[in-house]
């Protein structure tokens, strides 16, 4: 028994210990009787067999305590049981990904009070993974891993056969969740772990290793190449505890252990302090492309934004006389609307949260639609272009793809969906700029993906075109339409359904020709949140597959407020779900109606869903906040919650909340901005904080971690908040009533406050801050300027072009290859709402 945990030890990839959980205890841990996980994946017999499996290896636990080993195998036999009658019944071949029952893996002690110890949050997993965790735990007796891997060592062999015959990482990643003990299983779990590396997705590679290292930890300890990929996995993710932890860890038990890296010896420990210096390829300044994609930063929603040292001249965006800004809209946003979370007519927030949308070619903000008989107006994108700021071009959902709107032909007056008023709700306007390869030819285009119309959900199954879409715009064609999601020409009858009814959330995420994006579905008695991904590669022709679905998965429902106090529910309520966020192969979304889920970007398969507790009373203060993704963890501040939750990234298990155990003033804090130099900023109401993800304290042997410590709480910002601030550069940038104020994002102390010029009129909408840069002009023969250039610069040696947005205008710098180059960029600060847009020129020094 000691020399199996000694093993498990070595394998240095000891996550927090929540990260084996044990099946709960306790029938509600998190009361939010509105919430329901998808129905046909949570089973009461799945409940009470775990139960009984906790149970057996609990009294399995004891008897070995009291020295009662005869009876402690007896009761290990019993937990066992319960677990392969589980893959049996649950978990047969035709079982698919999305068909797995979830199990809860939040655990609690059997003497647990709620009113004592609240806990906020729990999480659930698929049923393989959390049987997978309970096998792996190290005091279990050697006899039945073996007679595990020995049953599991036929299915795994051909699962792995076929797996490699077809190249399939979905079989891959079958045969290393469902025969993880056998050598076929260790087998898949490295070849997983080395192609999530090459991909550049290195949480899913962490953990891979990190299974593979307490599934099989003899195989682990005798094979230091996998410590280095562990090493280089921590790395490349950011996740600066655990790496830390496994260099001690190294150094303390392969002090002397080498390994072959190019044909040389070397010392292990010494090659890992080298390779965890090395910095992680997404760093590489060259690998990222210019342009600050969204307000909410870049696929992690983190990236912090160009520095700004202060505020200079608003630009005059206005065609009447004096410097003004531009009126997006004449709408003003009505604080007694009903209230979006459901609790009957309480106050609401505000109504929409406006990101722009920055290229090298300028910026693209969206403009609300105009529904009256005088002038009505789609839902658009307006492009502010470099030079040309007083002239936006207007960009709407291409000519004859627009969803219609229905009609009432007099026979169907009384129908709810003819010309029947949607249901005002919060939303986020936000678009996406992706670089994307075309399939017919060698090109890349850099496109723009808006999602357009605030739609108008239906529980009905016969109402039809009741979502919205998300329009495509090729940036470098001036903003030619390409496809128009969801695509009927290419969809199967079903699909299309279903999609047309769907209101897509929030700004699409871009990557590698997919696109990732949230929506809401609503049905009779809920509303239900699930995540898409569309492939998205240019074909030339809407036709021939491009925007095709590839996944969808369904996170969570909530029951509708109809419902509940017993009305109408066909006029079905719209909720926001958040944006995605993007780290190492996983994306996170808050769904804002009680629960928040990880999901594996290739796949769509569900890696855990976490349920948090919705306070009875609306007396909440977040809004508008995407997940961040950072250092292996992500950070949740969901609207509907009175706490931020920092989870891991690839467990979902909690590390802690803020404030803590609720402590703190009630609806203080507003904003979480983002993750600089491991600590989380937020932006409250009254002051900005700085809140340590992970530190560390001395204590006994080593360190451990300490988390949620507080840095600093800034001084109070005097005047009322006026909306989202920004991380720009070493400075935090704050929207006041009166002017915006900057504050050291290391500190917290007020350094200077620009006030706004007289032209500035901010009302009653809620403002966000946007950076956005420029490189040198494009001039012609005769000195006109024709356009401008992204702030980059290119080696004249190699060609190699770098992203120079996160330095000083005017800084020198030397590149890869030893050549000098200067940086030539101008900056600017966009203060947006959906009534007004102001831009202002900035100084970076």
């Amino acid at each position: 028994m000691k020399t199996a945990l000694r093993l498990a030890l070595a394998a240095c990839l000891l996550w927090p210990a929540a990260f084996v959980p044990a099946a709960q205890e306790a029938d509600d841990i998190v009361i939010n009787p509105e919430l329901r996980l998808e129905s046909d994946r949570v089973d009461k017999k799945v409940v009470f067999s775990l139960r009984e499996a906790a149970q057996w290896q609990s009294q399995a636990r004891a008897f070995e305590r009291e020295g009662k080993s005869d009876k402690a195998f007896d009761a290990w036999r019993e937990a066992f049981a319960r677990y392969e009658s589980l893959w049996r019944d649950f978990l047969g071949p035709e079982v698919s990904g999305s068909g797995e029952p979830l199990a809860r893996s939040t655990t609690v002690s059997s003497n647990w009070r709620r009113d004592e110890w609240p806990i906020y949050i729990e999480t659930w997993v698929p049923l393989p993974d959390y049987i997978n965790s309970q096998l792996r735990a190290p005091d279990w007796p050697r006899q039945f891993r073996d007679r595990l891997a020995m049953r599991q060592g036929g299915p795994g062999n051909e699962l792995l056969k076929t797996a490699l015959e077809q190249g399939s990482t979905r079989l891959l990643r079958r045969c290393a969740r469902y025969c993880q003990f056998s050598a076929a299983g260790a087998k898949a779990m490295r070849l997983l772990a080395e192609l999530s590396l090459e991909r550049g997705d290195s949480l899913l590679a962490a953990r891979w290793l990190f299974e593979l290292g307490l599934s099989h930890p003899d195989e682990f300890r005798r094979d230091p190449s996998l410590w280095l990929l562990t090493i280089r996995a921590y790395r490349e993710c950011d996740s600066r505890y655990y790496l830390d932890k496994m260099l001690r860890d190294l150094e303390r038990i392969a002090k002397d252990a080498t390994v072959d890296v190019e044909g040389r010896k070397v010392n292990v420990a010494a090659y890992a302090q080298e390779l965890a210096q090395a910095p992680a390829p997404a760093e590489r300044n060259e690998l990222r492309p210019a342009g600050w994609r969204t307000m909410s930063g870049d696929n992690t929603r983190n990236r912090v934004a160009p520095p700004v040292a202060s505020l200079g001249e608003m630009i005059d965006l206005g065609a009447a006389d004096g410097v003004q800004g531009f009126q997006l809209s004449e709408q003003t946003a009505n604080p007694n609307e009903r209230e979006r979370y459901g609790y009957g007519n309480a106050p609401s927030k505000t109504l929409q949260l406006v990101f722009p949308a920055v290229h090298h070619s300028g910026l693209y903000v969206h403009q609300l639609a105009v529904d009256n008989q005088q002038s009505p107006r789609p839902e658009q994108m307006l492009g502010f272009m470099h030079g040309a700021e007083q002239r936006p071009v207007p960009m709407t959902i291409k000519a004859g793809a627009a969803y219609p709107k229905p009609k009432d032909d007099g026979r169907y007056r009384y129908r709810y969906y003819y010309d029947r008023q949607s249901r005002d709700r919060w939303r986020v306007l936000a678009s996406t700029v992706g670089r994307l390869n075309w399939a017919v030819e060698p090109r890349e285009s850099d496109v723009l993906f808006a999602v357009l119309g605030e739609g108008n959900p239906s529980s009905d199954d016969n109402a039809v075109r009741t979502g919205n879409q998300i329009q495509a715009f090729d940036l470098g064609t001036e903003g030619k339409h390409l496809v128009t999601l969801p695509n009927e020409k290419v969809e199967n009858a079903e699909d299309w359904r279903f999609l047309q009814r769907v209101v897509f959330n929030g700004a699409p995420l871009v990557r590698d020709n997919k696109l990732y994006v949230t929506g809401t579905f609503a049905r009779r008695g809920s509303t239900e949140a699930w995540a898409f991904c569309f492939d998205v590669t240019p074909r030339g022709d809407n036709a021939a597959g491009e925007g095709k679905l590839q996944w969808k998965t369904m996170l969570c429902a909530r029951k509708t407020a109809s419902a509940m106090w017993g009305g109408d529910d066909t006029n079905a309520d719209g909720v926001e779900v958040s944006s995605f966020a993007e780290q190492g192969g996983m994306l996170y979304v808050s769904t804002h109606l009680g629960a928040a889920a990880g999901l594996d970007r290739d796949s769509g398969e569900l890696c855990w869903v976490a349920k948090y507790e919705r306070p009875n009373l609306p007396d909440l203060a977040w809004q508008g906040n995407s997940p961040i993704a950072a250092g292996g963890m992500v950070v949740l501040a969901p609207d509907d919650s009175r706490f931020a939750f920092v989870l891991d990234g690839i467990s979902g298990v909690l590390n802690f909340e803020h404030p803590k155990r609720g402590r703190g003033a009630a609806a203080e804090f507003q904003y979480a901005l983002g993750v600089v130099d491991n600590r989380l900023i937020i932006q409250g109401k009254r002051k900005l904080y700085s809140v340590a993800l992970t530190s560390y304290r001395p204590g006994g042997k080593g360190k451990e971690a300490q988390w949620a410590s507080l840095n600093y709480e800034s001084v109070a910002f005097g005047t009322a908040v006026a909306g989202r601030g920004v991380i720009a550069g070493s400075r935090v940038l704050v929207p006041l009533q009166d002017g915006v104020a900057f504050f050291d994002v290391h500190t917290g102390k007020l350094t200077t406050k620009a006030p706004y010029p007289s032209g500035v009129n901010l009302g009653e909408e809620t403002f966000t801050l946007t950076v956005f840069c420029r490189g040198e002009a494009i001039k012609d023969a005769e000195g006109a300027i024709q356009g401008y250039r992204p702030a980059t610069v290119t080696d004249p040696k190699t060609g190699a072009v770098y992203s120079v947005e996160h330095l000083t205008n005017g800084e020198s710098l030397t590149l890869p290859s030893g050549a000098k180059a200067t940086v030539v960029k101008e900056t600017f600060v966009a203060l947006t709402s959906s009534k007004w847009l102001y831009l202002f020129k900035a100084s970076d020094k």
